[in-house]
């Protein structure tokens, strides 16, 4: 799978049912190249159109139930993942980790309140 073609998924995923020209927009994209990769997610079984039944002239993507058990497999390894690697430390050590966390969120909100305040424009990495 390619990273655009994850990012589709994941698209979809939170947003529920979306169709070509959002996708496309999304994408920066032509409506012919998001419709490629949607056929490539079609063919692999992730994502089916359907007929807008209040437009039949558009057609809605949605993530198949085959996506929807790979996103379920993905999210329990990452949550395994993050249970092997955390099990180093210590509940004094977890607590400091989650403290240094908390204090690095909220510099990072007041410094984009800041720039939002300011006018200035922040360009997300």
């Amino acid at each position: 799978m390619t990273h655009t073609q994850a990012i589709v998924l994941k698209l979809i995923k939170k947003r529920g049912i979306i169709n070509i020209k959002e996708l496309a927009s999304f994408l920066g994209t032509s409506s012919s190249a998001a419709t490629q990769l949607v056929n490539g997610l079609v063919n692999k079984e992730l994502l089916m159109r359907k007929r807008n039944p209040h437009d039949r002239r558009t057609l809605k993507i949605e993530l198949t139930d085959k996506a929807h058990r790979q996103f379920d497999v993905l999210k329990n390894r990452s949550s395994e993942t993050l249970t092997s690697i955390f099990n180093i430390l210590d509940d004094a050590e977890l607590q400091k980790y989650f403290e240094i966390n908390y204090k690095l969120l909220e510099n990072m909100q007041a410094a984009d309140n800041k720039d939002k305040m300011d006018g200035s424009v922040r360009a997300d990495v």
